[in-house]
Parts: C-alpha cells; structure tokens; sequence
C-alpha cells in the first residue's frame, strides 16, 4: 500500500499544497490495505481514481462543502423516504414521458403517487386525478405500490388532492381548490415554484442508470455474472461522478455489486459491498 502511493505522488501532477486523500478502485472501493491493492491488480483492466485535497482546508469548510453539495441535488432525484426499486423506475418512466411531451409540444402533469385506488380507506382524493386522465389504459401505469398519472391538458385543476409522491408539469396552468398536498415536493397553493426541469440531470441520467439496472437484473437472472457485474460497475461509477461517495443512488450501487458477487458465490466480496451500503444508508 505505502509502495503505491509512493507511485501514485510520483506520476500524478498536483499542487505544492495538495495531499493524497484516497486512491479508488474501478470498483469504486476505497484502496486502503494491501489486500485491497491485490484485489485491485487482479482486475481487468485495472484504473484507479485519484482524490486529491489542499492541506489549508479546515474541516469545518469541507463539511460545508459536503452540506451545499448534498443541497444542490435537484429535487427530483432526492427521493427522501421513498427510496426503494418501484419508485426509481416509476420516476425514470415519467422522465422518459417528460422529455417525449417536451418534444411533441404537448401539455399537462405527470402525477406519482401511492397506488391507493386499491385501498379501501384512503383520504387522498387520487380518484379525481384518475378521472383527468384522457386513456386509463394508456395514461395510467403501476409500478409495485406505485401508479404514474399522465394528463395532457393546458388547464388542470386540483381540488383537495393529497399526493404521497411528485409531480413533473409540463408547460401547464395548474389551478388548485380546497387544501392540497404533495408530500414530496411541497404545498400546492395558487402556484407552484418550479424547478427548471434540465434534461441531463432529470432525464438523461435517472434512465441511463434505470437501464443499467434492468440490463444487470436481465444478466443476473441468465446468471451471466460478468456482464452483470459489468453493468454494476458501469451504474456505480456514474452514481460517484454525479453524486459523491455518500449518496443512497451510491449505496444502492453496492448492493447491486453485493448481489452479483452473492450469485457468484463470492461471500467476502458480496459482504464487503452490502457492509460499504450499509455504512452510507446508516450515515
């Protein structure tokens, strides 16, 4: 391990005040004994990433860094309490609808909600959002517990709705009645603040890493591992580089690579991604 980062100050260019924070795997696996640089060469092709820091930072500033960092994530992708398989997919299909009604100069609101039309005592009105719909079998998708409204109109009206999700509007005029809610985003009143919708963090990179996901999940169930992990690798390396090291999109990365590892009766490995998951969900 001394050896090379010995190597690594050698070859890597870098300022008179700067200091080697972590070296990192392909893996995206911190290098930090002698045994993580052995499994690292035994890799192919073997890369590392560099982190470097200045010496004159203090902690408070890099915890300061870490906090506008993890505020400037845009609202859509922080999913808050519902953060499970069905609502990232359910939210990559709206993204995907999204960027189609942006392109066909079409209006209206894409709703995700709770799938409680099925419930029999539920307080949220969700039925009136139904009925806005143009096609219910066209416009109305379930993903798990969770249902994706898509209404194309220019003037939608929502009265005393109470929503468990988010909503994505699209160039329309949203008119709201009574009290209504939106627990993942905030309380509608006579207008809503948009957030300015960007196609490459809000559709680009939810479904670029839906698709790896549904690819890795196809290769594991035909017990291909190598493309499996492959396709984990791919979804884990723009998870860091879009988030950080500490986002729930990089912990589920882990517990993809942890599964891959689990069918290919790799144990070590498999519980040293689901332990590094672990230790991002409990933080």
């Amino acid at each position: 391990m001394k050896h090379l980062k010995e190597q690594v100050i050698q070859v890597t260019p870098k300022k008179t005040d700067e200091v080697l924070l972590a070296i990192i795997d392909g893996d995206g696996c911190q290098i930090e004994t002698d045994e993580s640089v052995i499994q690292a060469f035994k890799k192919d092709p073997v890369y590392f990433t560099i982190q470097v820091q200045s010496e004159g930072i203090s902690k408070v500033k890099e915890n300061e860094q870490l906090t506008r960092e993890k505020e400037e994530i845009p609202e859509p992708l922080d999913f808050k309490k519902h953060w499970n398989k069905f609502w990232r997919k359910c939210n990559a299909e709206a993204s995907k609808k999204v960027e189609q009604m942006i392109q066909s100069n079409e209006q209206g609101l894409i709703v995700i909600a709770y799938n409680t039309l099925k419930w029999k005592n539920r307080r949220d009105n969700l039925s009136s959002i139904s009925n806005l719909v143009n096609s219910k079998e066209n416009d109305i998708k379930e993903f798990g517990v969770y249902c994706m409204y898509v209404i194309k109109r220019r003037v939608i009206i929502l009265e005393d709705i109470h929503i468990d999700g988010n909503i994505y509007a699209i160039d329309c005029e949203l008119q709201c009645k009574g009290s209504n809610t939106i627990i993942n985003q905030q309380e509608l009143k006579q207008s809503i603040i948009p957030i300015q919708w960007d196609m490459e963090i809000h559709h680009n990179i939810p479904v670029t890493l839906q698709n790896l996901i549904d690819k890795q999940q196809q290769y594991l169930q035909e017990n291909i591992f190598e493309d499996a992990l492959f396709h984990s690798q791919q979804h884990l390396q723009l998870c860091i580089n879009t988030f950080g090291l500490n986002h729930p999109f990089v912990a589920d990365s882990y517990n993809y690579l942890g599964s891959v590892y689990r069918e290919k009766k790799e144990y070590v490995e498999s519980i040293e991604y689901y332990n590094k998951a672990l230790t991002i969900s409990l933080n």
